[in-house]
C-alpha cells in the first residue's frame, strides 16, 4: 500500500514537472511567434517609409534646382495613406490602417554650427547653458565657460569621456553637449546643422534662422514678405522667389550693406537634403532617414539611417 502511493506520488510529480515544461515551451513559443510577427511588421513598415523617401526623392529631382522655395512639392509635408500613391494602406472602409508621414529639408535652411557666433546661436532660441556647453565643446581649449564645461567636469561623470575640443560631425554628438546636466535641448536645436558650406538658403531659412544673420531686422522682414505665399494664392512659386542677388538689390528695405553681407553669406538653392518617412501602425513606429546630394548628375544618396 506504501509502495503504490509512493509511486502515484512520483507519478503526480512527474505529471507536474511535464505541464510546467509544456507551459514553459508554450509560453516561449508564444514569445517567439510575437517577437517574429513584430519583426515582420517592422520589416514591412520600413519598406513603407523607404517607398515614402524614395517618392520625396522623386519629387526633389523633378525640381530643376535653380532657385528652392518651401511652397514647391519637394518640401511639402505628406501623409501619404491620403494620397493615391499608398491606396494598400487604407482599410476597406477608406480609414487608415497605417499612417506615412515623410518630409524634406534642405540643409542649407539651417544654421552651421562652425559659422554660429553665440548671438546668433541665441536667435535661433539656444540657452545661456547651452551655448556655453557647445561652445566648449568644439573649441581647443581647455577653459570653461561660466556654464559649460571641458574635460575636467566630463570626466566626473558617470562614463566619463573627454570634451571633444574639435568641430561636431554629426548633430548626433548634441546628445553629449546638451544633454544632462545642463537639461533637454530646445527646438533651437533643430535649426542647426554641421553640413554644407555654412552659407543659408534665403528662400527657405525660417524667419528665426535669417534673424540671427548679421543683417538688419527691416531685410529680414523684406525677405519674409516677399516669399510668403497665402492660401489664396494661385501664381507660380517663382514669383515669391529670390534667385539672384539683383533681385536682392531690386527688394525694397534692403540696405547696400544687408546686400553686401547676403553676397557672403547667403545663397538661393540647396545642394543637401534630409529626407525622412516615419510609418505608424498600431503602438509599432519606425523611422527611416536619409541624406542626399543633388548635382548636376541628379541625386546621389550619402547615408541612411
Amino acid at each position: 500500500m506504501i509502495r503504490r502511493a509512493s509511486i502515484l506520488i512520483v507519478v503526480l510529480f512527474v505529471m507536474v514537472v511535464l505541464s510546467l515544461t509544456a507551459l514553459s515551451v508554450t509560453y516561449r513559443v508564444g514569445l517567439t511567434i510575437r517577437d517574429s510577427r513584430g519583426q515582420a511588421t517592422d520589416a514591412r513598415l520600413k519598406a513603407y517609409a523607404r517607398s515614402a523617401i524614395a517618392i520625396r526623392m522623386g519629387l526633389l529631382a523633378d525640381d530643376d534646382g535653380a532657385f528652392d522655395h518651401p511652397g514647391e512639392a519637394w518640401a511639402a509635408t505628406v501623409e501619404l495613406a491620403e494620397t493615391d500613391w499608398f491606396p494598400a494602406l487604407r482599410d476597406d472602409d477608406g480609414s487608415r490602417a497605417v499612417r506615412v508621414d515623410s518630409w524634406s529639408v534642405d540643409e542649407s535652411s539651417r544654421l552651421h554650427v562652425s559659422a554660429a557666433s553665440t548671438e546668433a546661436l541665441e536667435a535661433i532660441g539656444l540657452d545661456q547653458r547651452e551655448i556655453d556647453a557647445l561652445l566648449d565643446w568644439i573649441d581647443r581649449d581647455e577653459v570653461p565657460r561660466a556654464y559649460g564645461a571641458e574635460s575636467a567636469e566630463y570626466s566626473g561623470l558617470a562614463i566619463p569621456f573627454r570634451s571633444k575640443n574639435a568641430p561636431l560631425e554629426t548633430l548626433d554628438e548634441l546628445s553629449l553637449v546638451v544633454g544632462a546636466p545642463w537639461g533637454v535641448p530646445t527646438d533651437g536645436v533643430t535649426l542647426l546643422t554641421v553640413l554644407g558650406d555654412g552659407r543659408v538658403n534665403v528662400n527657405t531659412a525660417p524667419e528665426r534662422v535669417l534673424r540671427a544673420l548679421p543683417i538688419s531686422s527691416d531685410a529680414v522682414s523684406r525677405i519674409v514678405g516677399f516669399r510668403q505665399m497665402g492660401e489664396a494664392t494661385r501664381g507660380d512659386v517663382s514669383e515669391y522667389s529670390l534667385r539672384t542677388f539683383d533681385d536682392l538689390r531690386r527688394l525694397q528695405g534692403l540696405s547696400a550693406t544687408d546686400v553686401d553681407i547676403l553676397e557672403t553669406v547667403g545663397r538661393f538653392n540647396s545642394v543637401l537634403f534630409r529626407i525622412g518617412a516615419e510609418v505608424t501602425q498600431g503602438d509599432r513606429r519606425v523611422r527611416v532617414l536619409t541624406l542626399v546630394a543633388r548635382g548636376e548628375d541628379g541625386l546621389e544618396v550619402l547615408q541612411w539611417w
